[in-house]
């Protein structure tokens, strides 16, 4: 069930950015263009400061959750302890 939930979040919060980055700028392109100092088009965008950091976060939610569902399910895994420990090990790294 825990899988099917954090597909499902994944999916939204993908949606979700997506249609946010389209239309934070007008024209969406000015986005990443304005990054650019050398960039002089007209260009409009909304205020990022709230949702940036809502951002992260949800980007550090799935993060975790992408970590803790396979230890989880290695944890109930029939196996010698040995390959437990190296499959844990595995996808720890993807801490790092």
């Amino acid at each position: 069930m825990a899988i099917y939930a954090a597909i499902g979040f994944t999916i939204a919060y993908l949606v979700g950015t997506v249609i946010f980055l389209c239309f934070t700028c007008s024209p969406t392109s000015a986005y990443w263009e304005s990054l650019n100092v050398s960039y002089s088009k007209p260009y409009t965008c909304i205020n990022t400061t709230v949702i940036d950091p809502l951002v992260v976060a949800l980007s550090v939610f799935s993060d975790s959750y992408s970590l803790i569902i396979p230890q989880t399910v290695i944890w109930r895994l029939k196996m010698p302890r040995r390959q437990k420990l190296m499959l844990y090990a595995i996808f720890a790294s993807g801490f790092v």
